[in-house]
């Protein structure tokens, strides 16, 4: 269990550090954290631990690319999810989604009520909608993510919830 701390929390200061730097996680540190999660996995636990290690690196790409296809995040959160599930496995990686997106959705209202949009965002975000439903054009979603939405690094999410991750895990 050290180890997987360890690893974990090298693998996310790096991360965080240049997300917020250079906005982009690196394969550097993911697919070293990747290989180093299903090896330990390996030599502790035989075909099994590989087994757990490989569950938790899918459960991880997976669950990330679909917010990725939604133009939700990077690439290199999508990565560094898989690595992070090849280090901790499956339950901890559902949980650790779950709550970032929690977090990545406290931040998002946090900057909208700070910045003072709520009522702009709001209405534009209403007529989009009506628009959409009116005349069918999926066009206007397209639109309305490219400049109705603003981003922050989604590690301002993930650090919090790795965090909360290990003292409240979500049975499962």
């Amino acid at each position: 269990m050290y180890f997987q701390i360890s690893a974990l929390a090298v693998l996310l200061v790096l991360s965080f550090y240049s997300d917020i730097k250079k906005s982009t996680i690196p394969n550097k540190y993911v697919v070293p954290g990747a290989i180093l999660g299903l090896l330990y996995h390996s030599i502790t636990a035989g075909v099994s631990g590989v087994i757990f290690s490989a569950q938790g690196l899918a459960v991880g790409f997976g669950l990330l690319f679909l917010l990725y296809l939604f133009g939700a995040l990077g690439a290199g959160d999508v990565k560094l999810f898989a690595a992070i599930g090849a280090i901790t496995g499956t339950a901890y990686v559902i949980t650790l989604t779950i709550y970032s997106v929690l977090f990545a959705c406290l931040i998002g209202i946090l900057l909208i009520l700070v910045k003072g949009e709520l009522t702009r965002r709001l209405k534009n975000l209403y007529f989009s909608l009506i628009n959409l439903l009116l005349v069918r054009n999926r066009k206007i979603l397209q639109d309305y993510k490219q400049y109705g939405s603003f981003r922050f690094p989604f590690m301002y999410a993930v650090m919090p919830a790795a965090m909360i991750s290990c003292l409240y895990p979500i049975s499962f």
